[in-house]
């Protein structure tokens, strides 16, 4: 058969049905900038192509992604078109080989979005569905530098998707294409979702629930626009916005620092004989990660973060006290401990956290973010001059947020969670006779039940804070000082929550080493 004649036949009766009235009105508004565009409308083109779509059958497969190949070569949109649809024709006869043809096409002759739409819906997803391995290949198109083929990366599973396949794929793309800055790229994975949701509508409504804080309005509409009028409510309910974490510190430290204008001089802002005395305390060093791993998921990656995570160096370490003596017994403590660690580091194997997948030599943006506020009331039981030893009990409340992110910064995972932590507290202050003194505060608890460790889920946790100090107290109530520190806890349990993510399973556990020097205002 002469497939020459074969193209050129089609070429003509396309060339039968432009319209030029058609070709002008979609030059100036609908599609400016779409090259190539003869006039025809779509329904006129498949006419064209019907006279021989049983000769196209007929041809050997190889034979037939030629004949496509040519036609999407012309740069003629309508015959790009048409070489889409044919081949799609031809799916049953696909060979795992012929994806490394339709790959080509894929980066190097797509132009728009109606072309990606017409070959990826089509025929890529019927190759993936057919051979499953090619999934790897396709997600990696989420890293491409030309957004047409990011895109082609999530519409690429709407076929499959819609037959119940590839689910926990289509969130990994949804997640790793979730910040792409390319509006066209977040319609295509939202419309991804979208026929995720057709097959599997509980999950796309969970997986929405949990990004919508982050998730761009155009892909989270597109993603709920099948599901129920109730669900679709839920998802996009603004949430309210959260306070400042250092706007509370802020106004205390300014507080306690005017309270100063009327200190003696024998204090810094204490007057003498008064039945309270107030302290402000600062700390700043280094922190040392003994050891930190976590896991997302039964399934997930156990991950290392001393070993993979970049957290085998030093970072900086800051806290922040306030302390209020009453009746010198009687002490409420305030406390703002910041702990962030943010690295980049290069993936050395494969990672899974809930739905979000990373490839071997993927450069990742990795934050560790577990700061808390903590408030304690100690009763000194034990005195003899100055020398003190009390128990008590805190309350903290963690403030954790938890990354891990593509460099390009075009996918990721993030955690973010909020939540009370009964502590129990003993603290203990040994004067010297020659003004230096030695303190030990320890910060513990070990609990096995979401009543006690804040959790809205069976969850065991614990968390521990042991700090021993040496310092030398000063004539104007100024008391300098070294301390060091061991702080650490975590925790294990399944969240039942609609919004968790994945499975809702988390596992991390973290102990570390800081050295700081302080301060103690009195």
């Amino acid at each position: 058969m002469n497939t020459e004649k074969m193209i050129s036949g089609i070429k003509k009766e396309l060339r039968s049905k432009v319209d030029k009235g058609y070709k002008k009105f979609n030059q100036e508004r609908i599609a400016p900038h779409m090259t190539g565009f003869m006039g025809a409308r779509i329904p006129d083109v498949k006419t064209a192509m019907k006279p021989y779509i049983k000769e196209y059958r007929a041809l050997p497969i190889d034979t037939a992604f030629e004949v496509s190949w040519k036609l999407a070569l012309t740069g003629v949109f309508e015959l790009r078109i048409i070489a889409y649809e044919l081949i799609y024709k031809r799916k049953k006869d696909y060979d795992k080989r012929h994806f490394d043809i339709v790959e080509k096409w894929v980066k190097n002759y797509l132009e728009d979005w109606n072309d990606c739409d017409n070959l990826c819906t089509h025929a890529v997803g019927a190759l993936v569905s057919a051979y499953p391995g090619l999934a790897g290949r396709i997600v990696k198109w989420t890293e491409h530098k030309k957004f047409i083929v990011r895109r082609a990366a999530a519409v690429a599973f709407i076929f499959p998707v819609k037959r119940g396949e590839f689910h926990k794929t289509a969130f990994d793309i949804a997640g790793r294409l979730m910040y792409d800055e390319n509006d066209i790229v977040r319609k295509g994975y939202g419309w991804m979702l979208k026929s995720l949701s057709e097959s599997d509508r509980e999950a796309v409504f969970k997986y929405v629930m949990r990004n919508k804080k982050i998730m761009p309005r155009t892909a989270l509409r597109y993603a709920i626009e099948k599901l129920p009028r109730e669900m679709r409510v839920k998802c996009i309910k603004k949430m309210e916005d959260k306070m400042k974490k250092t706007a509370v510190m802020c106004c205390l430290l300014c507080v306690f620092s005017f309270s100063g204008l009327y200190a003696e001089k024998a204090s810094v802002i204490n007057k003498e004989g008064s039945p309270y005395e107030l302290s402000l305390n600062a700390e700043a060093g280094f922190v040392s990660v003994l050891s930190h791993s976590i896991k997302f998921g039964e399934d997930g990656t156990a991950f290392d973060y001393v070993k993979e995570g970049g957290q085998g160096v030093l970072f900086p370490f800051n806290r922040f006290t306030a302390e209020l003596r009453l009746f010198d017994v009687h002490s409420l403590v305030f406390i703002y401990q910041p702990l962030e660690i943010v690295s980049v580091i290069t993936a050395e194997r494969p990672l899974q956290f809930y739905d979000t997948s990373f490839y071997e030599g993927d450069v990742m943006d990795v934050k560790y973010g577990f700061s808390f506020y903590r408030a304690s009331y100690l009763w000194y039981f034990l005195k003899e001059g100055k020398n003190e030893l009390g128990i008590g009990l805190s309350l903290q409340i963690r403030n954790a947020s938890i990354y891990f992110k593509s460099a390009k910064g075009s996918y990721g995972m993030v955690t973010e969670n909020v939540g009370p932590v009964p502590i129990l507290k003993l603290a203990g202050k040994y004067h010297f006779e020659n003004g230096f003194w030695a303190a030990v505060d320890a910060d513990g608890f070990y609990a096995s039940s979401e009543f006690f460790n804040g959790a809205d889920y069976f969850f065991t946790g614990a968390i521990w804070d042991i700090s021993s100090r040496i310092g030398i107290e000063l004539d104007n109530g100024i008391s300098p000082y070294l301390n060091l520190r061991w702080l650490g806890g975590g925790g294990e349990g399944t969240s039942q929550s609609e919004d968790a993510q994945g499975d809702g399973y988390t596992k991390n556990w973290l102990s570390t080493f800081s050295l700081t020097l302080g301060v103690d205002f009195k």
